[in-house]
């Protein structure tokens, strides 16, 4: 068999302390999620130089990058359109734990708990109305073009080279896993609005790429 001219590069996804790490170990670039601008710059960068050092390497060539759940709209309307999307990810410990030491990381630690507490006790919608507007700018990217493009701008100044946006369905949230939500606050769910996320792509594709 024939091997590449050049080794295939090797992407991490990673969100713990442990994993960005091991990324900046051995790895030729991370793909994190739902990082607050303050974890990437205080927790993110810090360990893929550790990684690094550790490894006798530098960051040369390594793609930091992370990615955000986003509802770009013409206005700042995404922000609450984008709230379903702060409480799921807000509560997925399961999923990531470094999910809730984001939102600490950005001064929103007092909100997540509350959100984990409404949800806990079955009440999804009331824990979509407990996120502020500023825990949506900080955690996701939703509102304007202009706000969007800002925030990336913000990123890449904290050490990211890339930053991917994942249009969503507008107001939607759903669990991310089994037992995510109560069992019995199922019937809380909105219904998929599946135009609606097309209507979000094409709205990420139209507002940012002008």
């Amino acid at each position: 068999m024939e091997l590449p001219p050049t080794p295939p590069r090797i992407t991490i996804a990673a969100n713990g302390v442990r994993m960005i790490e091991l990324a900046g170990e051995i790895a030729d670039g991370i793909v994190g999620w739902y990082q607050s601008l303050e974890y990437v710059r205080d927790v993110t960068m810090p360990a893929l130089r550790r990684g690094a050092e550790r490894a006798g390497r530098s960051l040369e060539g390594f793609d930091a990058t992370v990615g955000f759940p986003a509802v770009i709209t013409r206005d700042d309307s995404g922000l609450e359109l984008a709230k379903g999307q702060v409480m799921m990810y807000a509560t997925a410990l399961g999923s990531a734990p470094a999910y809730l030491e984001s939102a600490r990381a950005a001064g929103f630690g007092e909100d997540a708990e509350a959100i984990g507490e409404r949800v806990r006790a079955g009440d999804l919608r009331g824990a979509v109305n407990l996120v502020p507007d500023e825990m949506v700018d900080a955690m996701v990217m939703a509102g304007s073009a202009e706000r969007v493009r800002g925030r990336i701008e913000r990123y890449r100044e904290a050490g990211l080279n890339g930053v991917h946006v994942l249009p969503s369905p507008p107001g939607g949230y759903y669990p991310l896993y089994e037992d995510h939500f109560p069992v019995e606050s199922l019937s809380q769910l909105p219904e998929f609005d599946f135009p609606g996320l097309i209507r979000s792509f094409e709205n990420a594709i139209e507002l940012l790429g002008s």
